[in-house]
């Protein structure tokens, strides 16, 4: 059962015109123009290209826009794995539990704590480095290299974190030449605001360089300038690696991470004496063949251009293609017209699913508990003070309950914290099973859960709140201990609150379903309080 409401607007809905002579009007006029001007424009570009230096100076044109769009490219994709990561960040900063293993500095607990987390940041978001760093900078925790900790954290981003007090981001090189999108945010207690450390999340940026690949079907390498490489680090490194240190191959260059060969007119081009930090559109030439070589520049964090991204492709049979088609180039105007109009389409279409995925990941960040998958405790305030605007707005009534496990405490003791994450994982699933799906539940912090029940009235919500009592009592819970499966009984303590008046406000209604919450423990737990 899902708990969203999906709203539909009439506004949006699109009408089916009937009017013959508007589609004439809207549609065949541009269209006749547009053949007109390429009938045109045919007339003019036949003079203007039939030479074969204007020909390449027309290639020439459009190796510097794919230059461009490519550059444009790796920014935009740069800028949305910055926006997902900080996402993440604040998702993290969050969990109550994980602050309190980091404020408790236990290395062991927090790497058991996080093990699992990574893997699947790793897996499903490219995260290559996981940070906790305490607040003189030195490192806590690598989850991705556990192994390694104890150390002073000396980087601009992290320098640059403790300097600003709030997340900072940059691309930074390794010892290996691997470069690395770093995310360091400050990390403080939720309550007294005490600085608890520095939270860190990077990832290396093969796979956009990849895309690069793949996207424009261009030969891709990176090259890192030497004078940011140490030459004993790097040589070592790389026999760490069984790679050939190869650092006397080019006269101020390496090849980051790339093992397989590279084409000859690169490899030509990288030993020449006029590649550095150059980042014109070049035409060379090896054999018969003509390529274009274009370098996307990459800047770290002390805005340094540290490496370049270099695309080589092979443009020999579209020169010929011109050279022998200049008395017919109409017609190739006409189709590489048609051709354009179709990839706009098509890839405009890309770039609104692009985007619409990636708003769509970054809204489940920010609003999703990474443990129960409910709601967390942001999107629990958004939802409470729409709905309460909306009760007062059509006089509907609202009702909250607040729910907390019974001896959660005992649970971790007794049965370990994998124990404790299966009930809460269970109980929530049972949560949203019960629920209808016009209701939120939320995770409100810790083992405490909220549902917000819109247009709901004391009477029945108090009925939920006494069927969630018996049907959780009841509830078996497998889990895993020495080996063997064991099951789980539980009980939860409820405070319910309702329709507290038009000046209401959303924190007078939390607090007083949380008074009714302890009041219900207090008197023993496994019960219902209603708020007075």
């Amino acid at each position: 059962m899902q708990n969203v409401q999906v709203q539909s607007n009439s506004n949006g809905i699109l009408k089916k015109s009937t009017d013959s002579s508007k589609f004439i009007h809207k549609l065949l006029i541009p269209f006749a123009s547009l053949m007109i001007i390429i009938l045109c424009s045919f007339t003019i570009s036949l003079f203007y290209i039939i030479s074969e230096e204007q020909s390449f100076s027309f290639i020439d044109n459009r190796a510097t826009n794919t230059q461009i769009t490519a550059e444009n490219m790796y920014q935009n994709s740069l800028q949305s794995n910055v926006n997902a990561t900080l996402a993440m960040l604040t998702m993290l900063r969050q969990d109550r539990k994980l602050a309190a293993l980091f404020e408790k500095k236990d290395h062991t607990a927090l790497y058991n704590h996080t093990e699992a987390l990574y893997n699947d940041l790793f897996r499903h978001y490219q995260i290559t480095h996981f940070y906790f760093t305490e607040p003189n900078r030195i490192n806590l925790l690598r989850v991705h290299a556990p192994q390694k900790s104890g150390d002073r954290i000396d980087r601009v981003t992290t320098l640059n974190a403790q300097l600003s007090g709030a997340p900072e981001w940059g691309i930074e090189l390794g010892v290996l030449g691997t470069i690395t999108l770093r995310v360091v945010a400050p990390w403080q207690h939720a309550e007294t605001g005490k600085l608890i450390g520095y939270i860190e999340l990077g990832m290396e940026l093969d796979h956009i360089f990849k895309s690069l690949n793949n996207i424009y079907d261009m030969e891709v390498a990176v090259i890192v300038f030497k004078e940011f490489l140490n030459e004993e680090r790097w040589s070592s490194g790389m026999k760490l690696l069984n790679r050939d240190a190869n650092w006397d191959q080019y006269s101020d260059v390496v090849i980051a991470g790339n093992n397989k060969a590279i084409p000859q007119v690169m490899e030509n081009y990288l030993k020449s004496i006029d590649h550095e930090h150059n980042t014109n559109v070049l035409n060379l030439k090896e054999k018969d063949h003509t390529y274009w070589l274009m370098n996307i520049p990459i800047v770290d964090v002390k805005q340094n251009e540290i490496a370049h991204a270099i695309l080589l492709t092979d443009v020999s049979a579209e020169m010929q293609a011109i050279k022998q088609t200049a008395k017919a180039v109409g017609i190739t105007i006409f189709i590489v017209g048609l051709i354009l109009i179709i990839l706009f389409y098509s890839l405009a279409k890309t770039v609104k699913i692009r985007i619409s995925n990636e708003a769509q990941l970054l809204n489940q960040l920010a609003s999703k508990d990474g443990l129960t998958l409910l709601y967390n405790r942001r999107a629990f305030n958004d939802f409470l003070a729409i709905e309460i605007n909306r009760s007062k707005r059509f006089n509907h009534p609202i009702s909250l309950i607040m729910i907390d496990v019974d001896h959660f405490k005992k649970i971790n003791d007794n049965y370990g914290h994998p124990a404790g994450d299966t009930v809460l994982k269970v109980l929530s699933q049972r949560l949203i099973q019960e629920s209808r799906q016009e209701d939120y539940v939320c995770r409100y912090g810790g083992e405490e859960f909220a549902v917000i029940l819109p247009e709901t009235p004391l009477h029945e919500a108090s009925k939920f709140a006494n069927r969630l009592i018996k049907i959780i009592e009841s509830l078996p819970i497998e889990i895993n201990k020495d080996d063997s499966k064991q099951v789980l009984k539980i009980t939860v303590s409820i405070g319910l609150v309702s329709n507290l008046g038009d000046s209401c406000s959303s924190q007078q209604i939390i607090c007083e379903a949380d008074k009714a919450l302890y009041q219900a423990k207090y008197e023993g737990r496994n019960r219902m309080c209603i708020a007075k």
